[in-house]
């Protein structure tokens, strides 16, 4: 696979192809992940709050405010690659909806994402959801565009107040257009939970499965203070990565700052703030 640092020199109108291929989407490469899940080592089973219809469409079932969030990274450093998000949640009743708009790419070339999703608490302590994943990839100078569309489900079951163990698949189907296999995402089983050690400490913990590859481990802590901030810290392998964030409160406005480094790709800051009402 490509890395993202020698994509600055191969401009789509002289190498596509090569190009294209760094943009496969490979066991454990996810770009549009979200700032907290990213600090936490990838783990999102579990998680409920802001920027969820792209990756814990069950946590929208357990949510009490609505909320917007904008959300921005750039892998391994990269200065022409930037990802860039919006994200919003609408409380209903029962659960909520939301949907997320992702984009990025390098000059020549664009890869847009969509995501809609509903989330249900459908009996105490157990939620679920589903998602619409819709995403496009373009090259401005060849008039080439491909468009797809997959789905993701998830399930989460509050054992009790401190265990919260949950499930998720994503893109087991769906459509892609002729000559996409470069944006073609792998079905992805993930199962895990998170458990209460102590009342402002939580570890959060997950397995994951693609066909092909081996169970990819993944773990994260956080620790919340009462006057409103947060600590992360996580890894998983394959390839190993160690991460970090802390996400700041200030009544309706959450602002959160993270990294991610990765031994084969170098370091990806993440930064979100997020707006509830």
């Amino acid at each position: 696979m490509k890395l993202p640092q020698l994509w600055i020199f191969e401009r789509p109108g002289i190498l596509i192809p090569v190009f294209f291929f760094g943009l496969v989407p490979t066991h454990g490469q996810l770009l549009e992940r979200e700032c907290a899940a990213a600090a936490l080592g990838n783990t999102f089973l579990t998680r409920s709050g802001y920027c969820l219809p792209g990756q814990n469409q069950a946590g929208l079932g357990q949510i009490a405010e609505n909320s917007i969030s904008l959300q921005h990274s750039r892998p391994a450093l990269c200065p022409d690659l930037g990802i860039s998000s919006i994200s919003v949640q609408w409380v209903r009743s029962h659960g909520a909806i939301g949907t997320m708009i992702s984009n990025y790419g390098i000059r020549g070339l664009g890869f847009t994402s969509a995501w809609l999703a509903y989330g249900l608490a459908f009996r105490k302590g157990w939620n679920a959801g589903v998602g619409i994943h819709f995403w496009h990839a373009t090259i401005r100078e060849k008039w080439l565009h491909h468009p797809c569309i997959s789905f993701a489900v998830g399930i989460q079951a509050a054992m009790n107040d401190r265990l919260t163990l949950a499930a998720h698949v994503s893109h087991p189907a769906g459509w892609y257009s002729s000559h996409a296999q470069f944006v073609h995402h792998p079905m992805t089983i993930t199962v895990g939970g998170s458990w209460m050690i102590l009342p402002m400490i939580s570890s959060f913990w997950e397995a994951e499965v693609i066909t092909g590859y081996p169970v990819r481990w993944k773990l994260g802590f956080e620790w919340k203070e009462c006057r409103g901030w947060a600590l992360q810290i996580g890894a998983h392998d394959q390839p190993f990565t160690v991460s970090g964030g802390i996400a700041v409160n200030l009544t309706k406005w959450i602002i959160h700052v993270a990294f991610a480094f990765r031994v084969d790709r170098g370091s990806t800051p993440y930064t979100s703030l997020s707006y509830v009402w």
